[in-house]
């Protein structure tokens, strides 16, 4: 952006004029969706955020109290981190849907398998399923060939 550099490098009004640009990219990203994909919106989006977090933690270290509260510090810090993992779990998502892998396969198929056992097991009978006998179809095959020969 052009209108950052009339001002002095790394002043207030500076990292100041950088933080309401960011932001409101940020959010006229996230209420525009201009990329074709909603994994691209969304990549964009925590790009957007992670630069908004580091302009806003550039402007705290300059300008701010010198003893920075160590909630603060916490918060600015998973505020910097989350969009990345975010984003490294997209990628790996979108790559996954491209090889036409199920990365959680490995885990919801067992699962799935044990949780069938537990809701179809009866409480009377603990490790036996019984078994229902059903009626032979012969006698209706019989019937439909008799009304055939008349």
């Amino acid at each position: 952006m052009g209108l950052l550099v009339f001002f002095n490098p790394g002043s207030l009004e500076q990292l100041t004029l950088g933080l309401i640009v960011c932001f409101c990219y940020c959010v006229l990203c996230s209420y525009l969706l201009p990329f074709g994909s909603i994994t691209d919106n969304l990549m964009a989006v925590a790009t957007q955020f992670s630069l908004f977090i580091v302009m806003l933690t550039a402007v705290i270290v300059e300008y701010g109290n010198p003893d920075v509260p160590q909630g603060v510090v916490t918060i600015l810090t998973v505020a910097a981190f989350l969009p990345a993992v975010l984003m490294l779990a997209l990628t790996f998502q979108v790559a996954c849907n491209e090889l036409d892998v199920d990365p959680l396969g490995v885990i919801r198929r067992p699962l799935g398998r044990l949780a069938l056992r537990i809701v179809h097991r009866p409480r009377g009978l603990p490790g036996k399923i019984p078994v229902m006998k059903t009626p032979t179809v012969t006698s209706v095959t019989q019937v439909s060939s008799a009304e055939t020969q008349l």
